[in-house]
């Protein structure tokens, strides 16, 4: 993390990812998909409708962020 020097050095973040889920324009299902490491983020494969296999899909949950918790200790 680029925190060195600023008033951030030494903070810690913990994130928790949630799978998210496309629709698929083609079939209308809906597929749940996850990131892991060794996914290619460029990678339209990620996208890719699980019944159908069209690449014709939309992202229709985990597009979004929350910060669920800032805890702020001093020395």
């Amino acid at each position: 993390m680029a925190t060195t020097g600023t008033i951030a050095e030494g903070a810690k973040l913990n994130m928790q990812v949630t799978p998210g889920e496309i629709q698929c324009n083609k079939c209308g299902k809906i597929t749940t998909i996850s990131f892991k490491e060794t996914d290619a983020l460029t990678g339209l494969l990620l996208f890719k409708c699980k019944f159908c296999d069209s690449t014709d899909t939309k992202i229709i949950k985990g597009k979004s962020a929350i910060v669920k918790n800032i805890k702020i200790e001093t020395d």
